[in-house]
């Protein structure tokens, strides 16, 4: 057996674990063929939905919270220098061991994406279910204002959180997507909101 073949054994049998002790499914698909028959939560149509809209003249993204590294494979397979930002010692294990197998490029951050050396520049940023995790707190949203303060984008690709969540209770910060939206828009010096998915009650926005 081949060290290509025993990782991929190895990996198949650990995703398989996951998804058993997950209500049968991972988060998002894996970019590769061996894993198409494992159920996931969310598909495809997140990226279908920005992908029009990146930049023609894009060259890097930064991928916050990347998990398993969907996007950092869909953005890297678009063209893109990607840094994929991610620092849970649990889904960094998947996130380097997927990336090998498919023999990508794409940089991983293994800690917090706060601590992003300047200068913090990226043509796209996603930030797809994630900010809202760093509004709970008054300590974290002054972090986030203030990585926001530091980053230089072209395009951020923001995905907002539902404010009637139980996560959200007692939050030190909970927007509406739309006043959410304006936030970061506003915190990143951006000037223009626009809507570009539904996805239940979690909308997408692009923020230029």
């Amino acid at each position: 057996m081949s060290d290509t073949d025993q990782l991929l054994n190895e990996l198949l049998r650990d995703v398989q674990q996951y998804a058993e002790a997950h209500n049968g499914r991972i988060y998002a698909p894996i970019c590769h063929p061996s894993f198409r028959h494992i159920p996931y939560q969310h598909g495809p149509e997140r990226y279908e939905a920005l992908a029009p809209h990146i930049p023609k003249e894009a060259r890097t993204a930064l991928d916050i919270g990347s998990h398993w590294g969907y996007f950092a494979h869909r953005l890297e397979d678009h063209g893109l220098q990607v840094t994929a930002a991610e620092n849970s010692p649990a889904y960094l294990k998947f996130l380097r061991r997927i990336r090998d197998l498919c023999g990508k490029k794409f940089e991983i951050f293994d800690r917090s994406v706060f601590e992003l050396p300047d200068p913090v520049a990226f043509d796209v940023v996603l930030a797809l279910n994630i900010f809202h995790h760093f509004t709970k707190t008054k300590a974290a949203h002054d972090q986030l204002v203030e990585f926001l303060g530091r980053l230089d984008a072209r395009v951020i690709f923001f995905q907002a959180h539902n404010p009637k969540e139980g996560q959200m209770a007692g939050a030190y910060l909970n927007l509406e997507p739309d006043e959410f939206a304006a936030f970061v828009s506003n915190a990143a010096g951006l000037s223009t909101v626009r809507r570009i998915g539904g996805f239940g009650k979690r909308p997408m926005y692009q923020i230029s």
